[in-house]
């Protein structure tokens, strides 16, 4: 078998394997849309890393670190506990410990389960217990 035959070949499988990826989440999403339930997640961790992307070509690759925000939450359902993460690249610092975050899930399969996105594009999450500030006064 030639060298061009096989090339060929390996192409065209990540070129299939890409699109049945985008395909099934786009599945996923439309049946979330449809039979999707919407309940209230606790958000148990909030932090963020750097991390190092690769770009440029393999001869001369180009390094750049990058801040990642991660927001891990659980949902529960019928008394048993789901968790999951958000990974994102824009600033999710704005939750905290203990915030209430809107997820529709899949009823026949509460692990499928996304965080539901505001117009803004943010995440719909609320405090459920209000920061007050004691002002501090100056020691006499």
């Amino acid at each position: 078998m030639s060298r061009f035959l096989t090339t060929k070949r390996i192409i065209l499988a990540l070129v299939l394997l890409f699109a049945a990826c985008g395909l099934y989440g786009y599945l996923v999403a439309d049946r979330l849309k449809r039979e999707g339930v919407e309940a209230r997640a606790v958000v148990t961790r909030v932090y963020s890393r750097e991390e190092t992307r690769t770009r440029g070509t393999a001869r001369r690759p180009r390094y750049e670190k990058v801040t990642v925000h991660y927001l891990d939450y659980r949902l529960t359902v019928d008394g048993r506990d789901y968790e999951d993460r958000i990974r994102r690249y824009d600033n999710l610092m704005t939750a905290r410990v203990g915030d209430s975050l809107l997820v529709r899930y899949l009823p026949s399969n509460p692990d499928v389960n996304r965080p539901v996105r505001l117009e803004e594009g943010g995440y719909d999450l609320r405090r459920t217990h209000p920061t007050t500030y004691r002002r501090r006064h100056p020691s006499r």
